[in-house]
């Protein structure tokens, strides 16, 4: 495989984008890895190189980063669809194969989980291994002559880069009077003839729709899918959430008598403690000393130490909220918030109402109370199902 420059600006870029406004610890649980592997990636001076199998785990749980881009920013080659559909039907093939061309089951589904497991290749997600209504079309007379009795299509969902694909092949097996399963053949290396009106867009026995094709190629493929599927570039849609604290600007003018008026809640471990007395002691620049503090991919520096303190001393979920750079610069906002169940507002707390003002007040900031933060959300139009096909 070529290898390229590894651009470790670039992977940080797109594992920020990808963890989104999960917290660090969230999102490692989600992929699989310890929040200290997570947060070295994102804020250490110079990092390794991240692994294929990583690589796959990070994609595997991002909605707006794909495979082939973190490949390309860590300097790996990134196979083509048509190099990985010839892959994945052969790794099929291979499974049935192992067992001489015979492989018993406890059930069908059981056979599905075993295939689910066995075909994993980097990049790919398996969504979904399935039975597909059985067809009754006839048993071919080769195959009859082994003895299968029943036959069924196999159906394998599955998604790399921007493309949603599916695999579709026959299965033909013996059903015992103890319902176990007797796999005699398929038909997965055996030429298929996809339907004219969209054999463009097969390769082998797998369907290819890409959310880069026009919107036409997609409308013709709904069927297939049983739903409505992206077509050309994501759809962004804007969104506001709602809650209470303040709007802030870089770091607040008052951020260093703040920090010294709750050093207290701050310090409360060893590392922390070091980096007060680098700002309160020592005098070095807050947002330098704090370029690697926080607790999400977006949210660190003097501004998230403000949101980490409030959490502490109300119990509420102050978050530092930054600005989000997919809007129109007019829009973008940041700010420190408590977000509001359902992004719903309802009168503050007196007690709520006066801990904002003496926040706001030793950060010298001009407004306090309810905040509105301007961000974007992804239109899921690939769960949107039709009505008319989706049975099918």
């Amino acid at each position: 495989m070529k290898e390229n420059k590894f651009n470790q600006k670039k992977f940080r870029e797109l594992l920020k984008k990808g963890i989104g406004l999960r917290t660090q610890k969230e999102f490692a649980a989600q992929a699989g890895m310890s929040p200290a592997t997570i947060n070295r990636m994102l804020n250490e001076d110079v990092i390794a190189r991240p692994k294929i199998k990583t690589l796959e785990a990070l994609t595997n749980h991002m909605h707006n980063v794909t495979y082939s881009e973190l490949m390309d920013a860590c300097g790996y080659e990134t196979p083509g669809i048509e190099e990985v559909v010839r892959g994945l039907e052969s790794d099929i093939s291979d499974f049935f194969a192992f067992s001489d061309g015979i492989s018993f089951f406890p059930s069908m589904e059981a056979m599905f989980e075993r295939l689910h497991s066995f075909v994993q290749r980097d990049g790919v997600q398996i969504v979904r291994v399935k039975e597909k209504e059985n067809t009754g079309d006839d048993i071919p007379g080769n195959i009859k002559e082994k003895g299968a009795e029943e036959e069924t299509i196999v159906s394998i969902n599955w998604r790399y880069n921007n493309c949603e694909c599916q695999t579709e092949f026959h299965v033909y097996y013996i059903l015992t009077k103890g319902n176990k399963v007797i796999i005699v053949d398929n038909d997965i290396d055996k030429p298929y003839d996809a339907p004219a009106e969209a054999k463009k867009n097969y390769i082998q026995h797998t369907v290819i729709v890409s959310t880069k094709y026009s919107p036409k190629a997609l409308r013709l493929l709904e069927n297939i899918f049983g739903g409505v599927l992206p077509g050309g570039d994501v759809e962004i849609l804007p969104a506001t959430y709602a809650g209470y604290g303040f709007e802030v600007h870089g770091t607040p003018e008052g951020f260093v008598d703040f920090l010294n008026t709750h050093s207290d809640t701050f310090c409360d471990s060893k590392e922390n403690a070091q980096l007060y007395r680098r700002v309160a002691v020592d005098g070095e620049d807050p947002e330098e000393v704090f370029k690697k503090y926080g607790y999400s991919a977006f949210s660190v520096g003097p501004c998230a130490v403000i949101a980490d303190i409030m959490k502490k001393e109300t119990g509420d979920e102050y978050l530092y909220y930054t600005e989000d750079d997919s809007l129109p610069e007019d829009m973008r906002n940041s700010c420190i918030m408590n977000r509001a169940e359902y992004d719903f507002i309802e009168r503050l707390s007196n007690d709520t109402k006066y801990y904002l003002y003496e926040c706001a007040r030793e950060l010298k900031l001009p407004t306090f109370g309810v905040v509105y933060y301007n961000t974007t959300i992804q239109k899921a139009v690939c769960w949107q199902y039709n009505t008319e096909t989706f049975e099918a």
